[in-house]
């Protein structure tokens, strides 16, 4: 099989500066002093007073250390010599050097935080981007670059960053223009752009960067979600691309994401921060992992040496849940205990070497093409190599190695983020990639930034109509993690339901009849999300199964909810957002892309063996008691479970034994209360759902149950002296495939293999 690949290298790292192990060992038993403190901050150290422990300064809001950020402790016993002895500095914004055609104010000798720039253009030129910036807190302005264009060019004036001169004035394709920045400002960007006959600038808007400045995590969060998504959906080929989208090559169906996951665990990196960066890996595994894209994953830790936790073309590298696995058991700090050296350009070189094996594999497979392989890095770092050479070489020799020319540029993006004070944003800046409206090159202040960014970097906003989305963050909106969730309200009645696209609605056929049969009145019916009876649609019309008849076993003093299932068109569609999305459905294509089954192969059988995967089974549903949705958790019987899960409602009295094969269809999932637990009046029609692989998939629509725990006790379950465990039953979403094809396919396209059919199958 071959595995094209994009390339995502998170480089995680913290520098040192101690000697190498040989130096190391042969200092043992050598301490330097206790350091002295530094005026408005504190001190950490990365190993106490051992001999390569890392002394890092950290000041107040509003200050940053000079003239150092970090001292090591070097094999004589001395801490780092100082210049001068250790201070903590006002924070103050870069300032203006000129501006083309226009004027700021004030001129000041310095800018301190809360200073205002404001900007205006001579007559006869527009102003782009923003007219007023505020020095901020992280020492950056606030807004975008001001510009006064007159458009006489063939490319816009690309604009001159504050703190920067531009060499260069005209416009014309193929003319150039270059940047230099003040003296202690780091050059972020391109150095350098040419003016294209498209119109564009080549490479990236440069800023200039104080050292101690850094970005805010929602800056970060914005700009890498805007390049990730476009590099996430360009592998997605049922996704309708946007008219405006930033990058135009489309690969080919069934694209595979490559990410390299690079982590430092050398001696510098404090044990708590490496379990932070070790939980931001596996986020960033789980969140590619539920994108419509077939990703996989190489995750390597380094110091001096390099280990390799899981190998790119190992066969389990495309399963989150395997990874984990390898990230747990393999992953350790201890791994590179002792070794101070930090070598970016080994683990760089051990990724290359990753690449030509793949490559062999792939053209030996004749499967796919070596060129239609995307690569993405992304590196993260709160320092610079200290052994091995320039990372910029080796990023140059996987760019030669992939071919990566103008007409290929979308297929490598390197991404470089640096972690902590102590960066060196000039290297960063040369290993990242530089495209136009894109940035790729950050600066966050702490790990924990890290971790708050990556929560918000793979966002569900704005994914088109992926099924089957939802988060579990602990700092997101509980919405969030039922997103398909709705309230049913006809009449005086409630019950559940659940999106399956922005219009349509899956529930309970009896939601809609009186306790006789007979219909309600839906004139006034309304479906909502969320509590409060907000962002409601009026039904435009609903569907009952035709095989449902709750009055069939009226002889028998029964009610009959064999195929108790409903659909529901709602007047006006919903807007998804990351509080309203469809869930997954069996046998549909949606649902076959989020399992990741290859669209040829692919059955209605094949689903119903990916999804009910056992005879017992733990299954989802939203508890919605007093409007206080929460997901609970029951046990699925399948199989020779069934019968007994069926028998043990003979123990709630309300029945005989011979009601048994009459109301015990084939249409029902049989489920045990887990603790106890089991549904309540209201929520009926509610999904019956399990998470697999980051994504949510419905089983069954709730339908009735031996007990309403809503009735009795607070805690929603039997009294304890009984000892019951409470059944529930459920329409299986697998054994009414006809008839939700029929009025669903134009909507929700079905597998082929699904007959459509709106009568009922036993008449």
């Amino acid at each position: 099989m071959w595995l094209p690949c994009i390339l995502v290298l998170c480089v995680l790292q913290l520098t040192t500066r101690a000697q190498g192990d040989d130096a190391e060992s042969a200092a043992s038993t050598i301490r330097c002093a206790n350091p002295d403190g530094i005026k408005n901050g504190a001190i950490i150290l990365s190993d106490g007073l051992n001999v390569g422990s890392v002394l890092w300064y950290s000041c107040d809001q509003g200050y940053y250390p000079y003239p150092v950020f970090s001292r090591t402790c070097e094999n004589d016993g001395q801490w780092t010599k100082l210049t001068r002895s250790a201070s903590c500095r006002e924070i103050l914004c870069p300032k203006p050097l000129n501006f083309d055609y226009g004027d700021f104010l004030p001129r000041a000798s310095t800018y301190p935080i809360n200073s205002t720039l404001t900007f205006e253009c001579y007559d006869g030129y527009n102003l782009r981007g923003s007219a007023e910036r505020t020095c901020m807190a992280n020492g950056k302005w606030s807004g975008t670059t001001a510009i006064c264009d007159n458009r006489a060019g063939h490319c816009p004036n690309p604009g001159i960053p504050i703190g920067g001169r531009k060499m260069g004035e005209r416009y014309q394709i193929d003319e150039k223009v270059s940047y230099l920045c003040s003296r202690g400002l780091d050059l972020v960007g391109s150095t350098e752009r040419v003016c294209l006959e498209s119109g564009e600038w080549t490479g990236t808007e440069p800023s200039c960067e104080s050292k101690y400045s850094f970005d805010l995590p929602e800056d970060v969060q914005a700009q890498f979600r805007s390049s990730a998504t476009n590099v996430r959906d360009l592998l997605n080929p049922f996704l309708k691309k946007k008219e405006n989208l930033g990058r135009k090559v489309v690969i080919k169906k069934n694209g595979t994401l490559n990410i390299y996951i690079l982590v430092d665990g050398s001696r510098s990196v404090l044990e708590e921060t490496f379990l932070e960066f070790k939980e931001a890996v596996r986020f960033f595994v789980s969140s590619f992992s539920s994108f419509e894209v077939n990703a996989h994953f190489a995750i390597i830790s380094y110091a001096s040496t390099v280990k390799k936790v899981v190998e790119i073309y190992n066969d389990n590298s495309d399963k989150s849940a395997e990874i984990f696995n390898e990230i747990d058991k393999n992953m350790n700090y201890e791994d590179h205990k002792g070794k101070s050296g930090t070598n970016i350009p080994l683990a760089l070189k051990t990724v290359y070497e990753m690449m030509v094996l793949q490559k062999e594999r792939v053209e030996g497979n004749r499967r796919g093409s070596w060129d239609d392989i995307r690569h993405v890095i992304v590196l993260l770092t709160d320092g610079k190599t200290n052994m091995g050479g320039r990372p910029k070489d080796d990023i140059d020799k996987i760019t030669r190695f992939l071919n990566i020319e103008p007409s290929r540029k979308d297929y490598l993006d390197v991404y470089a983020i640096g972690i902590g004070q102590d960066v060196d944003m000039t290297e960063l800046s040369d290993i990242a990639s530089k495209k136009p409206d894109e940035r790729h090159v950050f600066k966050l202040k702490s790990a924990e930034d890290l971790k708050n960014s990556f929560d918000e970097m793979l966002s569900v906003k704005e994914i088109g109509d992926m099924c089957g989305l939802s988060s579990t963050s602990e700092d997101n909106n509980k919405r969030q993690n039922y997103p398909w969730h709705v309230k049913i309200k006809v009449l005086t009645s409630t019950c559940s339901g659940s999106l399956v696209t922005n219009q349509w609605v899956l529930t309970s056929a009896h939601c809609f009849i009186h306790g006789d049969g007979s219909p309600l009145d839906t004139s006034a019916a309304t479906v909502s999300v969320g509590t409060g009876d907000l962002n409601s649609h009026q039904i435009a019309k609903y569907f009952t199964h035709p095989c449902f008849n709750v009055t069939r076993l009226k002889a028998d003093n029964l009610e009959d909810y064999d195929y108790d299932i409903a659909l529901v068109k709602l007047n006006n569609p919903f807007t998804f957002t990351e509080l309203i999305r469809p869930i997954c459905i069996p046998c549909t294509h949606s649902t076959n892309r989020a399992l990741k089954m290859p669209p040829a192969k692919s059955n209605c059988a094949e689903h119903k063996h990916k999804l009910l995967t056992s005879s017992e089974m733990p299954v989802k549903f939203v508890s919605v008691k007093n409007d206080q949705n929460e997901i609970r958790t029951f046990t699925l019987m399948l199989d020779n479970k069934r019968d007994s899960c069926a028998n043990g409602i003979l123990q709630w009295g309300s029945f005989q034994k011979d009601h048994i094969p009459k109301i015990m269809r084939p249409r029902y999932l049989c489920t045990e209360g887990d603790k106890g637990y089991s549904t309540c009046k209201g929520e009926s029609g509610g999904a019956v759902y399990i998470t697999k692989t980051f994504r949510n998939y419905q089983l069954g629509a709730i339908s009735w149950g031996v007990y309403d725990a809503c009735k009795k006790d607070k805690e929603r379950r039997p009294p304890p002296k009984n000892n019951l465990v409470p059944r529930d039953f459920h329409i299986s979403l697998f054994e009414v495939q006809p008839w939700l094809k029929y009025h669903l396919n134009a909507d929700l396209p079905f597998l082929d293999d699904v007959e459509a059919r709106r009568e009922c199958p036993e008449h």
